[in-house]
């Protein structure tokens, strides 16, 4: 997820003391307000998460206009404090809590020619990767410059994602990946080991959340989805057969007495049709007076 905050970056100011209590500094407050405002439309997102952040602050005139792009910025406030300001801001809005934050990036610019104070914000699920694999070391030497997106699809598999959704994480399209499969020998047994890798991983947190008393809802869905035939509903049997072979009987009586009632001989008083009975015949005739005349 990226998204764009049209507000100039604060840093987080230390809460401050007076009157007998500790308050937080209005500048601080202020920004967290409006990036809440901002972000009001988001829904929490669950498990652990990757940020990286972008601060883009206003472009001083004594940076010219020879170089127009952006230009590192040295000044305070620190990046730590940005990095805080922006990650209180967003709890209850981009994630539950910002505990579930395991990893960020971040830095911060003064802003190209014309271009606004801002913020950009991309957030991606945490994809943790062991160096210590063994089996994953086996092939970084055989997939080249590709190896670091190869590597984003094996954690994101590893995590319970899709094929296609392994691809998105590593900006790729699903027929890119089908492409490296056939190019690269053994990637398919990799995959395939990165897939079974998921079904622990789902277990272990779906058992972290039971215990944690958390929303365990996310993790069984994933297994129910991912390995339906170990985790999904069981499939309703409906036993057909006796009621088709009911049902050919019931056609073929049908059939037969059909047959016989066209094959059977008609007898006279079926054949001959029946003779209209009529007890009184009126006839109408016109006349000047309409008078009915009788036969």
């Amino acid at each position: 997820m990226r998204f764009r905050l049209d507000i100039a970056p604060v840093g987080k100011g230390r809460p401050r003391l007076g009157n007998n209590r500790v308050y937080t500094p209005s500048k601080t407050k202020i920004f967290e307000e409006t990036v809440k405002t901002l972000t009001a439309h988001l829904s929490p997102l669950d498990g652990a998460l990757n940020l990286e952040f972008t601060f883009v602050f206003a472009r001083p005139k004594s940076l010219g206009r020879q170089d127009p792009s952006r230009q590192p910025r040295t000044a305070r406030p620190d990046v730590d404090n940005l990095v805080k300001a922006t990650c209180d801001a967003l709890n209850g809005r981009l994630y539950h809590d910002d505990s579930q934050v395991v990893e960020v990036t971040a830095r911060k610019f003064y802003a190209a020619v014309d271009e606004a104070p801002h913020i950009e914000v991309s957030c991606e699920p945490f994809m943790y990767q062991d160096d210590t694999d063994s089996t994953r070391a086996r092939g970084v030497d055989r997939w080249g410059d590709k190896t670091g997106k190869i590597e984003v699809i094996l954690a994101a598999l590893e995590q319970g994602s899709s094929l296609t959704q392994a691809a998105s994480h590593a900006r790729i399209s699903r027929i890119t990946l089908n492409r490296w499969r056939k190019k690269f020998e053994g990637l398919d047994e990799e995959i395939e080991i990165a897939s079974n890798k998921a079904e622990a991983y789902l277990l272990s947190e779906l058992q972290a959340s039971a215990e944690a008393k958390q929303d365990w809802r996310a993790s069984a869905w994933l297994l129910e989805r991912r390995f339906p035939e170990r985790w999904g509903p069981p499939k309703a049997r409906v036993d057909v057969t006796q009621t088709t072979s009911q049902a050919h009987r019931r056609s073929d009586e049908i059939i037969i007495s059909m047959l016989e009632q066209i094959s059977k001989p008609f007898t006279p008083e079926e054949a001959a049709p029946p003779a209209f009975k009529y007890d009184a015949i009126t006839i109408v005739r016109p006349t000047d007076d309409d008078e009915e005349i009788p036969f």
